[in-house]
């Protein structure tokens, strides 16, 4: 998972989330990387990999600030899919 893994099932537990719940968020942030991998891999091959990682590693901020605003918690899983749509692309980024 991302850098959240360790953390975010404790955080979402506090705020009243099941455990089905985090079943769910997790299976969003796996359909996300699922869904765009090949996307930003194919992009590697035609644009700077740093600029990928760069934008990779900016929105993954604001997508963790995100979780923080408790009004936002029905929209976990969009984040969840953001972040994993977001996330993976250090994957492929780094592949040579």
């Amino acid at each position: 998972m991302s850098s959240n893994g360790p953390v975010l099932p404790l955080y979402v537990e506090s705020l009243g989330i099941s455990i089905i719940g985090w079943g769910v968020l997790a299976a969003a942030f796996g359909v996300g990387m699922f869904l765009l991998e090949w996307v930003w891999g194919s992009l590697c091959d035609r644009i700077d990999r740093r600029l990928l990682m760069i934008s990779s590693v900016l929105c993954m901020s604001v997508i963790f600030e995100l979780y923080t605003l408790h009004s936002l918690v029905p929209l976990f899983i969009v984040l969840q899919l953001l972040s994993g749509a977001v996330g993976v692309i250090i994957g492929p980024a780094t592949r040579v």
